[in-house]
Order: C-alpha cells, then structure tokens, then sequence
C-alpha cells in the first residue's frame, strides 16, 4: 500500500492505507502520530484510495470469492486475523488453499522459491485496519496478505530481471489458487445437484482475473 502521501506538519512520512480499512480500525499495531511510517490516518477509510476500494469490495462482495492484498517481501501467504494474535475460524480452508499456491510456485521457480503459510498476526505482529481483515469481515472468505520475493541492498528493489520472474511465478501461484477454490466451491455445487455436472470453473477464473486487474488498477491510480 502507499505511504507515499506525506501530511503538510510532516514532511518525510504518510498514511499507512494497510492500516486505513474499518474493520478493528486503530485497536493494534498503528500510530496516532502523522508523523509515524505505521500511521493509520484520522479515522477508519479517511482517504479516498481506502474508500475506493471498500466500495468496490461492497458492491461486488457476493462475487468476489476471492481477495489478495499484494505488498512486498517476504515470500509468505498471510491469511486473516491481521488485528490480533488470532486465526479465522476457517482457517483451515485458507491454509489448505494458499498451500496448493505455494506448491505450485515452487514447482516452477528457477530460484527454488519456497513460499510459507501462516496467520499474519501470528508470523509477522498484529496490525489492525488491514485490506484483507476487512475484505475478509464482509464474507469474501478467502482473503490474503501475499509478502512477495524481495531484492535489492534492502529487500524492496529486485531488478528488472528478478520482477519478470517473481512475476511469473507468483502468477502461476495465483492460478492454481484460484483454481483450488474453483474446484472446491465446483464440487459442493456438484453435490448439492445431486451429481449434476456443473460448469462454473472457467467463469469463475475469468470473473476472478477480472477482479484482481480491477483492484490493482484501483489501487494504482489514485
């Protein structure tokens, strides 16, 4: 997320926008202070690109399945809760999931990269007013964090050459999850047509890259 917008009685530092959304706003991890790197602003959703998103998300809720929230570096799958020490009660189903991603990502890297899962307030610390605590909140169940492949003197700037090839990877990643998923929601539709053959797998991956080339646009341009 952006910290790029720096408050006139501060000259060097900006809003945190991973600690912007309204879900747990302001009850860990965060600073009052305008003038700190992990300041969540002045109230829950106070800048437009927050506010941007939470409306999309709002809109298209019941058909997004799933939301991914893209920072870098670190080489995990983080899944919700963010705000405290504590994992979601389907957990389970979101660590199976970025598991298969994980996979699928070492599989084809040249580097051997090995992605972990875990709890984001777990692994890393809590942190409230995160984009996938908060997409997460309203019902779209399968919401992440992805800390990608780092680079560079301080783990922020990988080449030109790096990013073409973390690109690839964690695309293919990205696929296979949203594919998982598909096929998980394809089978329980299955079984409740008593054996029916459905065929919502392509549509749902289509609706899915839409959706995630929406958000980075949205995400992107303000």
């Amino acid at each position: 997320m952006n910290r790029a917008e720096c408050p006139k009685q501060c000259g060097h530092c900006g809003i945190d926008l991973n600690r912007n959304f309204g879900f747990k706003w302001g009850v860990s991890g965060t600073s009052l202070s305008p003038c700190s790197e992990i300041y969540g602003g002045t109230r829950a959703f106070s800048e437009p690109e927050s506010r941007a998103l939470r409306d999309i998300l709002h809109k298209h809720k019941n058909d997004i399945k799933l939301y991914l929230s893209i920072h870098s570096f670190g080489c995990i799958f983080l899944y919700p809760w963010g705000y405290a020490r504590q994992r979601v009660k389907d957990w389970k189903d979101l660590e199976k999931a970025a598991k298969v991603a994980a996979k699928r990502i070492a599989k084809v890297s040249k580097r051997e990269t090995a992605y972990k899962v875990g709890n984001t307030g777990i692994e890393f610390y809590p942190a409230a007013g995160g984009s996938d605590d908060y997409a997460k909140s309203i019902g779209i169940k399968y919401s992440y964090t992805i800390e990608v492949q780092g680079g560079g003197p301080n783990g922020f700037d990988p080449s030109p050459e790096d990013i073409k090839d973390y690109s690839f990877e964690n695309t293919e990643g990205i696929i296979a999850l949203a594919v998982h998923i598909s096929d998980h929601r394809s089978n329980k539709r299955t079984r409740r047509e008593n054996g029916k053959a459905s065929h919502c797998s392509t549509y749902f991956c289509l609706k899915f890259y839409v959706m995630v080339c929406l958000c980075i646009f949205v995400n992107k341009c303000f």
